[in-house]
């Protein structure tokens, strides 16, 4: 299915710099950004915590979206 959208220059910066940090098409960078919040919905209807942990073994929680 294809869809036009538009985003703010913000936005669009923000998949212009992921779509280049991955070497992926912007298509590919939305597609990847659904899947995380779907992912991410899906485990906090399940009250799950999503959890962050730094390099220096620093834990952060997500909070919900």
């Amino acid at each position: 299915m294809k869809f036009t959208v538009e985003f703010n220059p913000e936005a669009a910066a923000v998949i212009d710099k992921l779509a280049l940090r991955k070497g992926a098409s912007k298509a590919e960078v939305v597609r990847r950004a659904l899947n995380l919040l779907s992912y991410v919905e899906d485990e906090q209807a399940k009250n799950s915590k999503i959890l962050v942990v730094g390099e220096n073994g620093d834990t952060r929680e997500i909070v919900p979206i």
